[in-house]
């Protein structure tokens, strides 16, 4: 068998379920005063693939664990905070992680970081694949994006 026949044959029976990559944009982390036990990381990912991509779970270099939080009101006005255990980024949708919703939580860091630090954070995708993404520390949302909560904040004062 030629070596031009056999790729085709290899790439012919190469599953169209694997995972692709996310489109990233917006990724920083919120800096945070020295001896903080805990930064919160936001991005919106994008999925410009055919078949859905899940993200299952992050780790980066530094810290403790990095683990996905959804955030929500109760019916008392209480914020809550509860592990997700998979974001999925449907096909040609996008999913935020900004201040006030789904966010990244980076536990025990093992130093401190300052505004213009990087971060790369390795998200599991599909439980078969990694994309490394880097966030970069900053004091608020690049681009002068804020959440709902921060625009209110910003102009009830």
């Amino acid at each position: 068998m030629n070596r031009t026949l056999l790729m085709v044959l290899t790439m012919a029976t190469t599953p169209t379920w694997a995972c692709g990559e996310l489109t990233v944009e917006n990724a920083w982390i919120r800096a945070a005063p020295p001896g903080a036990t805990a930064l919160a990381g936001f991005a919106t990912f994008s999925n410009p693939h055919e078949q859905s991509v899940l993200i299952q779970g992050a780790s980066a270099a530094g810290f403790g664990a990095v683990e996905m939080h959804s955030m929500s009101i109760d019916e008392a006005g209480v914020m809550r905070m509860r592990r997700l255990d998979l974001v999925e980024v449907k096909v040609g949708e996008a999913q935020t992680m900004a201040p006030g919703g789904n966010h990244l939580m980076l536990l025990a860091p093992q130093k401190s970081y300052k505004a213009g630090d990087t971060i790369d954070v390795a998200l599991t995708l599909c439980e078969e694949k990694q994309q490394t993404v880097r966030f970069i520390v900053a004091d608020s949302a690049p681009n002068g994006e804020m959440s709902s909560t921060e625009h209110d904040h910003a102009h009830h004062h």
